[in-house]
């Protein structure tokens, strides 16, 4: 395999599709049906990423558990609804571009996500890029576990996790990986301690395949 590394593993929410763009609309709509309040941006984004059920405890902790599981699934189905009113957009600008560019290149691409399958493939299917994949991890919540399955048969210092939470920092140094923050996501609103940071898609596709 030419180049530095031999496969990229990507966590998905905030790193490659603009999650909010369609969880604040969803939470908006759904919640209050539930009997809780919607929630704005800043509240919903320290939590992106987790796994789902963590992820609504988190949001609603004071909220009963028949509660937390109503609006998860309500919100779960809403996404997705409104992710197909946006198509390919539902991605940030120019991943989808650099996503084909690094499998022309002859890169094995992974996903290791929290989310669920149905959110998972769904999204990448709206937007274009789930046959980029070769493999996908997703809907366990010790994203640490996850990735070490994906990393089998490859050396972890040629394999970089990219990711925008500290969820994706913890899998990737659990694993001994670069950890690599989208720049162009959630990656610096987050906050978390990636070993090097990107602001953009084409800057991040040229130090891969560097």
């Amino acid at each position: 395999m030419p180049g530095k590394y031999d496969a990229v593993i990507f966590d998905m929410d905030g790193t490659l599709v603009d999650t909010l763009a369609m969880t604040v609309g969803a939470i908006a709509k759904y919640a209050p049906q539930c009997g809780l309040p919607p929630l704005p941006r800043e509240v919903i984004i320290p939590v992106i990423g987790y796994g789902n059920h963590e992820f609504y405890r988190a949001l609603y902790p004071d909220a009963a558990p028949d509660v937390q599981q109503r609006v998860e699934d309500l919100v779960e189905a809403g996404e997705l609804e409104i992710g197909r009113t946006l198509g390919p957009k539902i991605l940030f600008p120019g991943a989808a571009e650099m996503l084909r560019r690094l499998r022309e290149a002859g890169l094995p691409l992974f996903v290791a996500s929290t989310g669920t399958s149905f959110h998972v493939e769904g999204c990448l299917e709206i937007g274009g890029v789930l046959t980029l994949f070769d493999r996908i991890a997703c809907g366990e919540p010790d994203k640490i576990d996850m990735t070490a399955k994906l990393l089998r048969g490859f050396d972890p210092a040629r394999v970089p996790f990219i990711g925008d939470s500290l969820k994706d920092v913890e899998a990737a140094h659990g694993n001994g990986l670069l950890a690599i923050g989208a720049g162009f996501g959630y990656a610096r609103e987050g906050g978390a301690p990636f070993d090097v940071i990107y602001d953009t898609p084409q800057a991040l596709c040229t130090a891969l395949l560097g």
